[in-house]
């Protein structure tokens, strides 16, 4: 979209940083509700996710470029990140 794939990312702050990236994936729906988090405990969370569907004509195989995780990281600064899939799918 807008000349090219929209990517979503989640980013994590200490008081003292702006923000890393620890999760982003290509994602072109207009449909976040798969999407929330949830802290277990200070050093431990869980990222929910789900996937879309930009065109209910396409093919899920060809749609691989559309839900490509380009990163997603285990750890950050001593806390454990879990990803679990939704199995949510959104259409534009």
């Amino acid at each position: 979209m807008h000349g090219g794939p929209d990517t979503l990312y989640v980013a994590i702050r200490t008081q003292e940083s702006y923000g890393e990236k620890i999760y982003s994936r290509t994602y072109e729906c207009y449909d976040f509700s798969a999407f929330r988090f949830e802290w277990n405990s200070l050093h431990d969370l869980t990222i929910y996710y789900g996937e879309c569907s930009a065109s209910p004509y396409d093919n899920p195989q060809e749609n691989a470029s559309e839900n490509k995780i380009w990163q997603s990281d285990a750890e950050w600064h001593g806390i454990t990140i879990h990803y679990s899939d939704t199995h949510h799918k959104a259409t534009r």
